[in-house]
């Protein structure tokens, strides 16, 4: 995940980048299968691309807090999505083409008992955009984006506290959380309004 915030910083604010012809600025309501008790439908987007070609953006979105009854123990998410694409424009209308990973990190703790857990969502996108006044730049854009993403089996083994039998029914909790809201397909939609420079 660290790697692919650095490549993100290098690629967006590098000078001598080719991405670097159009940025959009945005605020998402994202919606996906299966998955929507892990996040609050609102997301801030930031992308870079050229007029008509390659580009790259990215996504963070607002999760939820996972609790137990009964126990202080948390279960907390950090979640970003980020798209390689291909645009095609005509004018102000504009289609983006290409590949989505949606990158999610699971926090716990059980007492004094720390775990975490990588779950990694991947495949394509489709979005189309224009600006509501119908000019190029300067200017609001709004947008819808459609995309279906998969991830392999959810291996929630490392969550295991074998030695504390004391937490096991708050563990299987926050295991059992884990692998409902990731199913193996999830298909998803995002609405989005923003700013075009």
């Amino acid at each position: 995940m660290r790697n692919l915030i650095l490549a993100m910083i290098f690629l967006l604010f590098s000078s001598s980048s080719v991405f670097a012809e159009t940025w959009d600025f945005g605020i998402g309501l994202p919606f996906y299968s299966g998955r929507m008790e892990n996040i609050f439908p609102l997301q801030l987007e930031m992308g870079v691309a050229s007029v008509k070609g390659y580009g790259v953006s990215a996504s963070v979105q607002s999760t939820k807090v996972h609790t137990v009854s009964g126990f202080t123990g948390k279960l907390k998410l950090t979640s970003y999505d980020f798209h390689l694409f291909y645009r095609i424009e005509k004018y102000v209308h504009r289609w983006d083409v290409g590949v989505t990973t949606n990158l999610n990190e699971y926090f716990g703790k059980i007492n004094k008992t720390k775990f975490s857990k990588n779950v990694t969502y991947i495949g394509p996108m489709v979005q189309y955009s224009t600006t509501i006044k119908g000019y190029d730049r300067d200017e609001v854009y709004y947008g819808i984006r459609v995309f279906a993403l998969s991830t392999s089996e959810i291996n929630t083994s490392s969550f295991d506290l074998a030695d504390d039998s004391t937490f096991q029914s708050e563990n299987k909790n926050y295991k059992n959380f884990i692998k409902d809201n990731n199913p193996a397909l999830t298909i998803g939609l995002n609405l989005t309004i923003g700013f075009r420079l």
